[in-house]
């Protein structure tokens, strides 16, 4: 996929005349929506474009020729799905309202189309935005900010076997402080896993020496194990087990059976990882620059026992923040960084809080404790509240004795 942004400016036709945009995606597809209208006009589209019906959005892929799409409301007089491969332009983030003419026909682009049960809500999805990349290649590697002198990186990663199917998957994010912020990202399935590591070394070095941490579930152990022992890179990150607490982050080192070069995804570390996630990007302490992360955020949806990709989708870039997101939680981290993340975001909502509270008023009335007097045998009085300021004797029961002020 290919998103050149709106450099000149230019506008496009929408229901409330021409706005602005800000890039045009060029992306392909495997198979796509064919439609023909009684005015011997037709449109391709991706089974997931959204049209305007009746003013509600609707998706091609559940469109019949009952329905009349807003616009010159022309009739639909066949539908068909063509199983090719096609080229497909979209424009993103079209100004008031994301609706634009396509042939004549108001659609609605330009956000993200999330799946139900989402670990990231639609609202906030919604609001992520994505930035083009400074540098990329076509091996998948993207940096969207080159390193910072004396800032503090870490590359966390997720290993595929690289057949085709999941992807090599990385991204590096700068830990210096909160918001962290992903610098650059990863993204191959085609590249073997014992050549990864020398994709992953030159990273790991542009980067002032990164802090390296490596999914180690299947193949990804290797791949941690060439980096420490073969390429000798100092900073891998590993984990040990202790007992109830689990695997706790550190340098590996310890009983090699109780400890490894990188870290085990397992239910407990993925639970907690996808809940520090939410955390983390709804408090904006996570800045994500990548368009693929968010792609997949909008299908990274709740299962029974955590959250994984939908089905025929991937989830593999969300993986390294959801590891990166339980890393901030680990006393390690912390000492690496003197800083605590979960300190942060509850400081920060606690501002919220208050910021949002509206102050109480306070009322003074004449019985208050501090409108108070001793006379000179030791017997205490008060005001009451009388506009004539009537003072109380507090030691006679029911105000048995009074005098004037």
């Amino acid at each position: 996929m290919t998103v050149i942004p709106n450099h000149k400016n230019f506008k496009v036709l929408t229901p409330s005349g021409n706005q602005s945009f800000s890039h045009i995606q060029k992306f392909k597809r495997k198979g796509y929506i064919h439609f023909q209208f009684d005015d011997n006009t037709e449109l391709k589209v991706s089974p997931k474009h959204p049209f305007i019906v009746n003013g509600v959005k609707k998706l091609a892929c559940d469109m019949s020729t009952d329905d009349v799409i807003d616009g010159k409301r022309k009739n639909i007089f066949h539908i068909e799905f063509v199983d090719e491969d096609i080229e497909l332009y979209d424009l993103l983030n079209v100004e008031n309202g994301n609706l634009y003419y396509t042939n004549d026909l108001v659609s609605h682009n330009c956000d993200f189309l999330q799946s139900t049960g989402t670990l990231i809500d639609g609202e906030r999805l919604r609001l992520l935005t994505y930035s083009r990349p400074k540098i990329s290649n076509t091996n998948g590697f993207k940096i969207y900010e080159e390193p910072i002198e004396d800032h503090k990186y870490m590359l966390v990663c997720d290993v595929s076997r690289g057949v085709g199917k999941d992807f090599h998957a990385f991204s590096v994010l700068d830990i210096t402080k909160p918001p962290y912020k992903q610098v650059a990202t990863f993204r191959n399935n085609e590249l073997s896993p014992l050549v990864l590591p020398s994709a992953i070394y030159p990273v790991l070095r542009q980067y002032n020496n990164a802090f390296a941490l490596i999914e180690v579930n299947d193949i990804g152990a290797q791949v941690a194990d060439i980096l420490k022992h073969d390429m000798e890179y100092p900073n891998i990150l590993g984990t040990s087990y202790r007992g109830r607490k689990g695997q706790v982050l550190g340098e590996g080192f310890g009983n090699e059976a109780q400890n490894a070069n990188g870290i085990r995804t397992t239910t407990p570390i993925k639970r907690i990882g996808c809940s520090l996630l939410k955390s983390l990007i709804v408090e904006n302490k996570l800045i994500i620059e990548d368009y693929w992360t968010i792609d997949e955020l909008t299908t990274f949806v709740a299962t029974k026992e955590s959250y994984e990709a939908e089905k025929g989708h991937h989830d593999d870039l969300v993986m390294t923040l959801v590891l990166f997101s339980w890393a901030t939680s680990q006393e390690y981290f912390k000492e690496l960084l003197d800083t605590d993340i979960r300190k942060a975001i509850y400081e920060n909502s606690l501002d919220k809080i208050e910021e949002e509270m509206t102050p109480f008023g306070f009322i003074e009335y004449g019985d208050s404790v501090e409108d108070t007097f001793v006379d000179e045998s030791g017997t205490l009085w008060t005001v009451d509240n009388d506009p004539s300021r009537q003072w109380w004797n507090l030691d006679q029961d029911n105000r048995g004795s009074s005098g004037w002020y």
